[in-house]
């Protein structure tokens, strides 16, 4: 997926907006997230999940 013209690939990457909020990084776009990416999508929610209180 590429980026609207005129912005810059780099500025869409997701980050937290406060410190208490924890960002994983998976592979695939909005959509290939919940499809072919699904596995590890669930794998890593799976994970952070574990680590809550």
């Amino acid at each position: 997926m590429e980026p609207p013209e005129g912005v810059d690939r780099a500025e869409m990457r997701a980050r937290p907006w406060d410190p208490d909020h924890t960002l994983r990084t998976v592979p695939g776009d909005h959509f290939s997230l919940g499809q072919e990416h699904a596995p590890t999508t669930a794998r890593t929610i799976d994970e952070w999940l574990t680590t809550l209180d």
